[in-house]
């Protein structure tokens, strides 16, 4: 059985102030099965997502996960079967104007009678955003890590691919939030992580195996 494919990726942030929403185009492939969207928030209101669109079609929320504080929030949505072939806009809108970013990932081979294995959270206040994922090898592991405050360069665990990574640009970086996208093929356990030095920063990281789609099976792309 493959595993899911990487397809194309993009990203976009909100710039040194506050907005809402947040646009920017992203290119399926003609192949992709699955689009994923990953949104960090730097909380001040309790900002939430209240609903992404990919070519004016809504995307479904697999998860969310806010920090201690919480000065930042995690989100991952999800759509099957994406629009393909030509650029698109992705469409990220919040309850509430913030500073935000958020990146996007498409896939190809992939199961979409069971797409997702299990899902974990974690939060922290460290300097190692980290999870461990139970899957297999028929599984890409797929993540979204939300830090607060950009004054540190952030490097992707051993083992993964970075998608994306995107941050804000406030004047002070303490109202910065920072997202990032990563895959690694499945294992048991899969250990997802986002490290920096220097500083203890407020994290969120949600993380989950994309099952791969049958060998054969009608209906899917498996090339």
């Amino acid at each position: 059985m493959p595993i899911p494919r990487f397809d194309a990726a993009s990203s976009h942030d909100t710039g040194p102030g506050v907005d809402n929403p947040l646009t920017f185009a992203h290119t399926c492939g003609a192949n992709a099965k699955l689009l994923i969207v990953g949104v960090s928030i730097r909380t001040t209101a309790g900002q939430i997502v209240n609903g992404i669109t990919y070519n004016a079609v809504a995307l479904t929320k697999l998860e969310d996960k806010d920090s201690a504080t919480p000065d930042v929030r995690a989100e991952f949505w999800y759509l099957k079967n994406p629009a393909t072939g030509a650029p698109q806009n992705i469409i990220v809108t919040l309850s509430a104007a913030a500073r935000f970013c958020a990146g996007g990932i498409s896939l190809e081979s992939v199961n979409l009678n069971t797409t997702f294995g299990t899902q974990v959270e974690a939060i922290g206040d460290s300097q190692l955003a980290t999870v461990n994922v139970v899957s297999n090898a028929s599984e890409l592991v797929v993540d979204v890590m939300g830090k607060q405050n950009t004054a540190n360069a952030v490097t992707v665990g051993a083992g993964q691919t970075q998608r994306y990574k995107d941050e804000t640009r406030a004047a002070a970086t303490a109202n910065d939030s920072l997202v990032g996208g990563s895959t690694e093929p499945g294992a048991n356990p899969t250990t997802m992580s986002w490290s920096w030095a220097n500083n203890n920063r407020e994290w969120a990281i949600i993380a989950v195996g994309v099952r791969g789609a049958p060998s054969g099976t009608k209906g899917y792309i498996i090339g």
